[in-house]
């Protein structure tokens, strides 16, 4: 622990394993120009989009989107949230990653961040872990 300052790669996922700091689009040319990426996993955001519900997507959305039933249609720039390690890895459960795999379809990024937005919501007290919390339930009903 503390021996590695960061990692160097072009793959978000090093996150999902733990990684504190990743620098991406690292070469000398970007070095050079200042263009290397710099995200710290203490530090990692997402604006959720404010949707105005539209009644044409309201039984597609309460089927694909369970908890927040919100509709992707009329969006606009909403609030911003604290994305967790263990939100980015219920983020690639639900839109996929190369390490997960497909994820569920019909389950963007725009949905993802406001079902992980909508958990935290509703679990304050464990913001860090509500998302993922919420998918393992979801597992243990399934069984």
């Amino acid at each position: 622990r503390g021996v590695v300052d960061g990692v160097i790669s072009n793959d978000g996922d090093c996150l999902l394993f733990g990684a504190k700091v990743v620098y991406t689009r690292f070469s000398a040319e970007n070095l050079e120009r200042a263009q290397v990426m710099q995200y710290n996993a203490s530090d990692l955001r997402a604006v959720v989009e404010e949707c105005s519900r539209n009644d044409d997507d309201e039984e597609t959305d309460k089927e694909l989107m369970p908890v927040s039933g919100v509709s992707s249609e009329s969006c606009g720039i909403g609030q911003t949230i604290h994305l967790s390690r263990n939100d980015l890895i219920a983020f690639a459960m639900l839109t996929g990653s190369d390490v997960i795999g497909e994820g569920i379809p019909h389950i963007g990024h725009h949905k993802a961040i406001n079902f992980i937005r909508v958990c935290q919501n509703l679990r304050p007290l464990s913001m860090a872990t509500a998302a993922l919390e919420e998918l393992q339930a979801w597992g243990d009903t399934a069984k």
